[in-house]
């Protein structure tokens, strides 16, 4: 394990010296790349973001067969559901609005079959 956490400190040296931008989500699995925001499907719910957090990693954490990733600081998660790599994204938006993002990725193709799912039981969750 401490070769393991050596090595990855060594690399994130080496990225930051060579002036490339290491983020959170980098370090913990969860991406959020353009492509997702992209290719995700997206809701504007009327809930507070921390509910609407709660409510992801609550489904999330029930669909997926491995403990799920998260990234608290960027409100992102991810998990591996059905054979499909599974992205949420939750933002504030206004005042009592929070915008939900979630992505679902198999085979290098999205499912936006999945993804409507998963985003539909996180709506239900928050009833």
């Amino acid at each position: 394990m401490k070769t393991a956490t050596s090595v990855l400190a060594s690399t994130l040296l080496l990225a930051i010296g060579s002036g490339c931008i290491v983020t959170a989500a980098a370090v913990t699995g969860v991406a959020v790349s353009q492509e997702f925001i992209d290719n995700a499907n997206s809701a504007y719910l009327e809930a507070e973001t921390a509910e609407v957090w709660i409510a992801s990693k609550s489904v999330l954490t029930r669909l997926a067969l491995d403990p799920i990733e998260t990234d608290e600081k960027i409100t992102a998660a991810g998990a591996n559901v059905n054979g499909a790599r599974v992205t949420v994204r939750v933002e504030p938006f206004d005042d009592g609005q929070t915008k939900l993002s979630v992505g679902a990725k198999k085979y290098g193709f999205y499912q936006a079959d999945l993804a409507d799912d998963i985003l539909n039981r996180i709506r239900r969750e928050l009833r």
